[in-house]
């Protein structure tokens, strides 16, 4: 009967098959007397998801009431529409005789599912099981890690680097002595190796005809990832019919995570699916996808919306949300630690998801982008959004010219800076917009372009400009809250720098506080696509940091086309070089200008700075990075500038072989107090910090920096090289980041490439003066 105890004093619900599963297990899976474990693998097939169904509202009441201290009860079964409730009785008559019924045909599916599972055949993976192994999605370089990713030892010509077959992460040969066979579920039809010569690639292709006769040799692998492989085989006779049933919109990863409660047998098989599901969030949204991967992220399309990592993710994969989930988002929505998002998205503001959708390619996102009551989140990313718009017509025109008409706050200033934006990438389609937007900001635009032309003649030469009282009062085209008054024409200088730019000093009002001040602007005869990029990473890090960012110092830059920009210069910057030429250190120049600060406030805002410098420097592969391009302000903090030369690229041949993408001098060092002191471990730990946070948003920033591919500044295959070879987004820890950051940032504070910095800054001086 229901509500009996056995012998072993186990309470049983049902009389064929002692209820749920957690029953058999005692709800925790103790080990019996003789040191064997309880089983639930004896259920029969055609129960398994009737004890499902059953079980999985007993499995989630028992967490529930694990965490409150309250004694959990007996599972009820479903009651019939339009009767009483059973008693104790009746309920275990219908236990027993819906295991007698025939079952629906979701149970039949997974019948089915399971005997193949029992017998390991896969009528889908029998072509991929004759290739016996699975190769990594990505293959991290053997240049950018020196120490093993387990024991941290160094590598040298003696310790060899060694790649897992599995997870594409470098280690040594001590840690990759396992050797398993790899199954294929989750196998990747990407792979990405590193580049390889001539003569090895073919040594490697004659080395592959020769393994391909071995269908069914051992791969070799890490500990951790052969660890998981074997969990995954024991467990593919649950996790199987899990996915079923999840085909069918009966389980998701809402029901998997409640399902690790009901014993230490499915608490192993559903873990091998949430890490495949943590390993799915690592994917690249240029890669491509698995099998298995397309399943979870169909089975949990419902559950990702509003999420940001897995709204992109699931719209590059080409998987679409359920209209359901999108209208009503609030009955879909799980918490982030289900998910296992990074901890800043819940956090992230809704028209960022919105934002990063629209530069995904989905064309519903604009309108909720629309329907937001302020849209001052947007203005972090307004370089990304102008470079999309230049290149689809019909996202431009049904984004800016709703954006100029509505009641949103902030909304006039978005669509002012995307249109200026535009109009340096397309001029024709921005003319076309221009001619549909209202009278009087039509007239405010057409003040602000020939405000733009006319700095720009100042660098061209050219004698075609229109009249001051034509552009007086004019909106800056990155900044519409400050108004132009005036050129102070005769205080123009040419900066000594190779392109030669010229500083513009202007009479600047702001128009919310009504001062007025002088603004330099650098106009620069040379594309400063790269800088706005750089700087809008920079921006878009701190809008998405849960924590407060470390304090930085950003500046506005506006393309004004393909060949020239406009640059917001920093008020009392001095670069290093200009110190080391005065013998001038940093810190007496901080203190100087500091005299009523503690010295712990001036060293920390130093440090974080230098931090933000550093990091975002190594992410974007900042060449040229001589003293000139590293200015320190008069409150102590550092920035760089002039980014013409990322992802690797270098001016000549002499700085691509000696150049350096992190500076850290020895008055940096000194700044801090010494390699030992307190606020240089603050600033490895900064460093760490971000570099951490920005690996985790990998897939973010990729829309974010594929700007520049879209204006054609650099090619795609350069950009996903870079995020391979930098940001690591494939490892499954943290390890790979701190080891990467703390390594780098440990050798520049050393000062092992000392020398060859002050070769390329001696170069670059030489060639500037003559």
């Amino acid at each position: 009967m229901h509500g009996e105890r056995n012998s072993a004093g186990q309470r049983i619900y049902c009389q064929r098959h002692k209820g749920p599963l957690a029953a058999q297990e005692g709800h925790g899976g103790e080990d019996k007397q003789d040191g064997s474990m309880h089983r639930s693998h004896g259920v029969p097939p055609y129960a398994l998801a009737k004890h499902f169904l059953v079980a999985l509202p007993y499995a989630q009441r028992q967490c529930n009431e694990a965490q409150h201290g309250q004694e959990g009860e007996p599972p009820r079964p479903r009651q019939p529409l339009g009767g009483r409730e059973l008693g104790r009785d009746d309920q275990s008559d219908a236990c027993n005789n819906a295991c007698d019924k025939p079952p629906p045909w979701v149970c039949v599916v997974v019948v089915v599912a399971h005997a193949f599972l029992v017998g390991l055949i896969f009528f889908f993976s029998l072509a991929e099981r004759k290739k016996g192994a699975m190769s990594a999605s990505v293959w991290i370089p053997d240049s950018a890690v020196r120490r093993c990713n387990q024991c941290s030892v160094e590598f040298s010509f003696f310790n060899r680097r060694h790649h897992c077959r599995l997870c594409g992460r470098i280690f040594c040969a001590a840690c990759t002595d396992e050797r398993v066979r790899v199954p294929s579920m989750f196998g990747s039809p990407d792979v990405r190796s590193p580049p390889e010569g001539m003569v090895y690639g073919a040594f490697r292709w004659a080395m592959r005809r020769g393994e391909a006769r071995n269908a069914n040799n051992d791969k070799r692998c890490c500990e951790a990832c052969a660890d998981n492989m074997r969990s995954h085989s024991a467990a593919r006779r649950i996790t199987e019919p899990l996915l079923v049933m999840g085909d069918g919109g009966w389980a998701d990863i809402r029901d998997w995570r409640v399902l690790c409660c009901l014993n230490r047998g499915w608490k192993c098989a559903v873990g091998t699916l949430l890490r495949a599901w943590a390993e799915t969030l690592q994917l690249r949204p240029y890669s491509g996808v698995t099998k298995m991967q397309r399943r979870m992220l169909t089975i949990n399309a419902s559950r990702v919306h509003g999420h940001v990592s897995w709204s992109v993710l699931a719209k590059a994969c080409g998987v679409a949300v359920p209209a359901a989930a999108k209208v009503h988002p609030q009955e879909w929505w799980v918490p982030c630690r289900t998910l296992g998002c990074p901890p800043e998205c819940a956090h992230t503001p809704g028209i960022i998801v919105d934002a990063m959708l629209f530069l995904a390619g989905d064309g519903t996102a604009t309108q909720r982008m629309l329907r937001s009551d302020t849209l001052k989140p947007l203005l972090c990313m307004t370089n990304a959004l102008s470079s999309y718009c230049a290149t689809h017509d019909e996202a431009f025109q049904s984004f800016v010219l709703p954006l100029v008409v509505s009641p949103a706050r902030y909304a006039f200033h978005v669509a002012h800076v995307l249109f200026f934006g535009v109009y340096a990438r397309n001029p024709l389609l921005a003319g076309d917009v221009l001619l549909r937007v209202p009278h009087e900001i039509t007239a405010e635009w057409k003040r602000t372009l020939l405000f733009t032309l006319r700095m720009q003649s100042l660098v061209t030469g050219s004698e075609i400009f229109a009249d001051k009282s034509e552009w007086e009062n004019a909106l800056l085209p990155h900044d519409p809250g400050v108004r132009v008054q005036d050129i102070l024409f005769d205080a123009i200088s040419v900066k000594g720098s190779s392109t030669k730019p010229v500083i513009v000093p202007c009479t600047c009002v702001n128009q919310s506080t009504r001062r007025s001040y002088v603004q330099c602007f650098l106009v620069k005869k040379e594309s400063v696509f790269a800088d706005a990029m750089v700087q809008e990473c920079m921006r878009f890090l701190g809008e998405i940091s849960m924590d407060a960012m470390p304090e930085h110092v950003t500046y506005g830059v506006q393309p004004i086309d393909a060949n020239s920009g406009l640059i917001t210069m920093h008020a009392g910057c001095r670069s290093l070089y200009s110190l080391w030429s005065d013998r001038v250190s940093i810190q007496n120049y901080v203190m100087e200008h500091n005299q009523y600060d503690a010295i712990r406030t001036l060293r920390q805002r130093f440090c974080q700075s230098c931090a933000v410098t550093a990091v975002v420097a190594l992410l974007v592969g900042a060449g040229d990075r001589h003293l000139d391009n590293l200015l320190l302000t008069r409150h102590g903090c550092l920035l760089g500038v002039d980014f013409s030369y990322i992802f690797g690229e270098e001016p000549n041949v002499g700085k691509r072989l000696l150049g350096n993408q992190i500076r850290i001098t020895r008055s940096m060092i000194e700044m801090m107090g010494g390699m030992q002191s307190y606020h240089y471990n603050e600033f490895r730990r900064t460093c760490t910090e971000l570099y951490t946070r920005c690996r985790k948003w990998h897939a973010l920033f990729y829309f974010v920096m594929r700007a520049l591919v879209l204006d054609g500044y650099i090619a795609e295959d350069k950009l996903q090289q870079k995020i391979e070879t930098t940001w690591l987004p494939g490892s499954d820890s943290d390890s790979d980041a701190r080891i990467t950051i703390e390594d780098r940032i440990d050798r520049e504070s050393r000062g092992e490439s000392a020398f060859f910095d002050s070769v390329t800054d001696m170069f670059h001086h030489l060639f500037r003066s003559s």
